[in-house]
């Protein structure tokens, strides 16, 4: 999950988009959709520059695809240009496909017609499998996974740039942190705050305008934790009840990072370097900081006892034992006084 993008394909993209010579064949994989989204929409409007869309862009979805249906749109021509666009989206066929649909696709890419492009569109793929080979081998495979530290923060900086506005580094990354570093994410709350701000955006703008992410409303109450702040810990506690969320996903959530913490502790004694860390723990880059300066923090007979009671009370409230919230509250309460 939390690997770099891959620069080869990503960037065979970005010159076949510049050049317009284009492959017959792409594959669209990864974490990120924002960058999916992006240049899949950059390269329909390079493919289809010539006719109407409306005609030459055919779309299959889901993982129950009927053959006879893709045969009929590859035979038919295109419609008042030179190419169209097929595009397979989410069709698991990279991951599960059995035998009969790889040796369909296989069969099919290798026998396209000129005119035809076809886009594969996934969130997850097995690279070792054939089909994928095929794809690599005759096409390009796009991997877009989550972008790092820098990255992220440089895409940030120019989106504001583009809106007239500035931003502090320390600003930029407080608020990937409340988007959980997700593109789409980012880009939904900077129109938010460039409607808000004028000048330039501080953190006290992002407290007020952005939307944070559940998970990083419970990062803030470890982090409060961590300094025995239990204002804090049951001031975000309290946002995320007036938000509705359930105290099964809070639990959860907080199972989750002390759990990641602890992995990250047991990775960090081991000298395991950030990006070894990031994809042990499933998340991006620019989030490895925050967990391994928890992993300081927290002893690990904490961190075991943290995860062991968050998994007892869990079980109590479905056992009717114990009301859910006053069980969380309690909990923090005990992390708190530690």
């Amino acid at each position: 999950m939390a690997k770099k993008s891959d620069s080869a394909g990503l960037g065979n993209l970005k010159a076949q988009l510049k050049s317009g010579t284009l492959r017959q064949i792409y594959l669209f994989f990864g974490e990120e959709d924002y960058l999916k989204e992006y240049y899949f929409g950059e390269l329909k409007k390079k493919v289809l520059a010539d006719g109407p869309s409306e005609f030459n862009f055919v779309l299959f979805e889901g993982g129950k695809i009927m053959w006879e249906q893709v045969d009929e749109a590859l035979a038919a021509p295109p419609l008042m240009a030179d190419k169209k666009l097929l595009l397979i989206r989410e069709s698991g066929i990279f991951k599960t496909a059995d035998v009969s649909a790889r040796a369909y696709w296989e069969r099919c890419l290798a026998d396209l017609p000129e005119y035809v492009c076809v886009v594969f569109y996934e969130k997850e793929v097995d690279k070792r499998g054939a089909l994928y080979k095929t794809v690599a081998q005759n096409g390009e495979a796009v991997e877009c996974a989550y972008v790092e530290g820098v990255e992220l923060y440089n895409w940030v900086l120019r989106g504001c740039r583009s809106a007239g506005l500035q931003i502090d580094r320390g600003a930029a990354e407080y608020l990937i942190a409340a988007c959980d570093g997700g593109m789409n994410n980012l880009k939904q709350e900077l129109g938010k705050l460039f409607s808000y701000c004028s000048g330039s955006i501080t953190r006290a703008d992002i407290d007020r305008v952005v939307t944070k992410m559940p998970q990083a409303r419970v990062f803030e109450m470890i982090n409060a934790i961590m300094k025995k702040d239990g204002h804090t810990v049951f001031l975000r506690l309290g946002e995320l009840k007036t938000l509705k969320e359930s105290p099964f996903m809070v639990l959860s959530l907080l199972c989750g990072s002390f759990s990641r913490i602890l992995h990250a502790k047991l990775l960090c004694e081991e000298g395991s370097p950030h990006a070894q860390v990031a994809s042990a723990l499933g998340i991006p880059p620019f989030f490895v900081k925050d967990y391994t300066a928890a992993a300081h923090c927290f002893d690990k007979a904490f961190l075991r006892r943290a995860v062991c009671a968050c998994a007892e009370i869990d079980f109590a409230v479905k056992q009717g034992k114990v009301e859910a919230w006053l069980a969380v509250e309690q909990f923090l309460a005990e992390c708190v006084s530690v």
